[in-house]
Parts: structure tokens; C-alpha cells; sequence
């Protein structure tokens, strides 16, 4: 299964930006992002049954787990631990 086609424009944009190495696996009910072979966030593998102000929140809540974990990843960002 084609599991990019099912991701949002954006998503897919954020995750280039990144420059890092990622890929996306099909899961059972969600899409698992990953960058550098680290989990960095998931998405709904089916359209949610939702109002569309809800699923773009969802785009931008993964947007935003994309690029705090690719911060973190190449170090960024310090770590509160």
C-alpha cells in the first residue's frame, strides 16, 4: 500500500525539510513517521470522520511532532530531562 499518498502535502513537505533520512510504514489503523529510524510521530492511516477545522489540527499537530524530534534529532534543541 501506498502509504504517501495518504499523507497530507504539508506533512510530506515538513518531512524533506527536515534533510534528515525518513520513511513512513503502514501500521494497522495509523501511519508511522520516522526519521533516522527513530519514531518521531503517527498519523491516521483512514480520513478521520471529523470537521475539517479537526483534521487540519491533526496535520498541524504531526507537523509540529515532525520538527521537534528532527530538532532533537540533529541537536538542536536541548533536551529537558
Amino acid at each position: 500500500m501506498d502509504v504517501k499518498g495518504r499523507l497530507h502535502p504539508d506533512i510530506l513537505r515538513v518531512l524533506d525539510e527536515t534533510g534528515l533520512c525518513w520513511e513512513v510504514k503502514a501500521g494497522n489503523r495509523h501511519i508511522k513517521l520516522l526519521i533516522q529510524g527513530r519514531l518521531v510521530g503517527i498519523h491516521p492511516l483512514a480520513k478521520p470522520k471529523v470537521s475539517a477545522s479537526g483534521t487540519q489540527r491533526a496535520v498541524y499537530n504531526t507537523i509540529s511532532q515532525i520538527r521537534r524530534e528532527a530538532a532533537k534529532i540533529r541537536g538542536d534543541r536541548n533536551e529537558c530531562r
